[in-house]
């Protein structure tokens, strides 16, 4: 028994002598490994930070070959609207408001987006804030679920030219005076029976429903901009138990009234009268010759 216990622990002096003399002889490889990749992180690191871009070939003055970014990068991630193809394109003026009466150059952008994104009619942009833009505005806020103030400021701008902005659509819940067009129209072409209110419900979402359905679209209870021209158009088609067979212009021109003749007998016309021949002239006497005694 003591004969074996001490070989035992002979065996364990011997292994544990070979384990360390193991670790002794890799200590030194090791290091070595490390200190490698530490000297490779800190020289690509110096060498890519000192990177001339202009150097490269076809490295033109562009934002997107600026390697300055890494420098500065933020912890946090940027929205996702920073660095918009609009925001660059047009100027946000920080802490401006605008709203109805004001005249400035940035009016004519937002004009130009909103027609853009269907929530104005293509026109002629101008400098001046109107009541058409105000409302445009309106919708854009109710898009957005935001407080339909109709005044535009530097959040609402950043939305408005960001690369997806919400696009012009009417849906359920929705409240206004396009609304009410909607539902008089959709009553028109025989979709819609209910009470013309402006308020987007569960009816007029099922009038819509069918009738993107019969004009073959895609099946959605949402009027977008594609929905809403068809709408308005001639080219809409009717819930077919309409007296006509295709849908009709909502809006029309009344022709002409021609003119209303009487039933009464016109009165008759009497004939000029005739004036007598006038009396021909009688020729003068000549005077005769008298005889004279000789």
């Amino acid at each position: 028994m003591k004969k074996n216990r001490g070989s035992n622990h002979s065996l364990q002096k011997k292994a544990s002598a070979a384990v360390g003399s193991c670790l002794r002889s890799v200590r030194l490889p090791a290091l070595l490994v490390l200190f490698l990749i530490l000297f490779s992180f800190i020289f690509i690191n110096t060498n890519y930070r000192n990177l001339d871009v202009s150097a490269l070939p076809n490295a033109a003055a562009s934002p997107d070959n600026d390697l300055s970014f890494f420098d500065t990068m933020p912890a946090t991630p940027a929205p996702n609207n920073a660095g918009s193809v609009y925001q660059r394109k047009y100027e946000i003026v920080p802490g401006k408001v605008y709203k109805l009466g004001d005249c400035d150059k940035h009016v004519s952008d937002m004009q130009q987006r909103l027609m853009l994104l269907g929530y104005l009619p293509s026109d002629e942009p101008s400098d001046v804030f109107n009541e058409p833009l105000e409302q445009a505005v309106k919708l854009f806020q109710r898009a957005n679920h935001l407080a339909q103030s109709g005044e535009a400021d530097e959040a609402l701008l950043r939305l408005l030219y960001s690369d997806a902005p919400a696009e012009y659509v009417i849906e359920y819940g929705n409240v206004g005076n396009d609304v009410r067009m909607l539902q008089e129209r959709l009553m028109q072409l025989g979709y819609y029976s209910e009470k013309i209110n402006g308020y987007f419900g569960t009816a007029t979402r099922t009038a819509v429903g069918q009738f993107r359905l019969s004009n073959n679209l895609p099946e959605s209870s949402v009027v977008d901009t594609e929905a809403f021209n068809l709408i308005f158009s001639a080219y809409a088609v009717d819930d077919g138990n309409l007296p006509f067979e295709t849908g009709e212009p909502y809006y029309t021109v009344s022709p002409a009234p021609s003119p209303v003749t009487s039933s009464l007998p016109m009165p008759a016309v009497s004939p000029t009268p005739t004036l007598p021949p006038a009396p021909a002239s009688t020729p003068s006497p000549k005077p005769t010759a008298i005889a004279t005694a000789s």
